[in-house]
């Protein structure tokens, strides 16, 4: 057997210097030029859907915001089967319904590129979980407690009416505000994140409206919140009634009372900002002092 040339210098001119008897790599391969970028922005696309849901404001929004995911991914998975046949794969196995079923296309197209499955296997449990934790479903499976927590933990300035409040007061959590005023009637000592409960929260569902009542035994009052439900969200937020002590304030008056809460809450992080301590608040204001 003559002895083989690695140089090359005497070997056809067939594009490849390898030794008789082997077999040149098929071209996938050897091309690592292939990026996987489209992959990785599909697989995270669900999840980023579901950081977003936060802003719907009701159910056309949160329905328009899975349309248009929905329609980036089909985009995407269009976009990344033009890239990967440009980059001379063979696609006629990748067929519009395997685009419009896009963990189908991801798998496909990993095939055909010879890539790891990560990418694919990543999307698919992203898909899963936002296919199941998303608002829609959540709004099928709400019980009272579901429904408690989620008014417990809308920032006051979600309530009708107080939307353009600038206290600090109003970026803290309803659940907070009445926990920070119990304690403040109660004498409890000052702590916002104290395991122990002072108030006691109840729901009520009629079809689509919801009413929410938040009470403290010790502290001798309680607050009504009343909202609607249209399938995907809450919208309508407001305070109902507000009852402190002996008195009793609806409509206006209950807003009123309620921001009057607001301006005790506030008094104690002025006074905790100059003094550098935390202390139980204190209000001027006997008229909605509990009895």
């Amino acid at each position: 057997m003559d002895e083989f040339d690695f140089s090359g210098r005497n070997q056809p001119s067939n594009g490849y210097s390898v030794p008789p008897g082997y077999a040149a790599p098929p071209k996938h391969t050897r091309d690592r030029s292939i990026s996987n970028s489209r992959m990785w922005y599909l697989a995270f696309l669900p999840l980023f859907s579901l950081v977003l849901e936060v802003f719907a404001e009701n159910i056309v929004t949160g329905a328009f915001l899975w349309i248009i995911t929905i329609a980036a991914m089909w985009l995407c998975c269009k976009a990344d089967r033009d890239y990967i046949k440009s980059k001379g794969v063979d696609i006629s196995s990748l067929k519009v319904i395997d685009i419009i079923l896009s963990p189908v296309y991801a798998f496909k197209r990993c095939k055909l590129t010879h890539c790891e499955r990560t990418a694919p296997i990543v999307f698919c449990v992203c898909l899963l979980y936002a296919l199941t934790q998303n608002s829609f479903v959540y709004a099928l499976t709400m019980d009272e407690d579901d429904i408690v927590y989620s008014i417990q933990y809308k920032a006051v300035y979600q309530l009708s009416g107080f939307e353009n409040d600038e206290r600090s007061a109003s970026n803290e959590y309803v659940y907070s505000i009445i926990e920070l005023y119990s304690q403040r009637i109660t004498g409890a000592e000052y702590d916002l994140y104290s395991d122990e409960e002072l108030s006691e929260w109840t729901a009520v569902r009629n079809d689509d409206d919801i009413t929410v009542t938040a009470s403290s035994e010790s502290a001798n009052f309680s607050v009504v919140i009343t909202a609607s439900f249209d399938g995907y969200t809450f919208t309508n937020i407001e305070i109902a009634s507000v009852t402190l002590g002996e008195k009793s304030y609806t409509g206006n008056d209950a807003a009123d009372a309620f921001s009057t809460i607001l301006d005790i809450i506030e008094e104690e992080y002025e006074s905790s900002d100059s003094s550098g301590s935390e202390k139980a608040p204190s209000s001027s204001n006997e008229e909605y002092k509990s009895v």
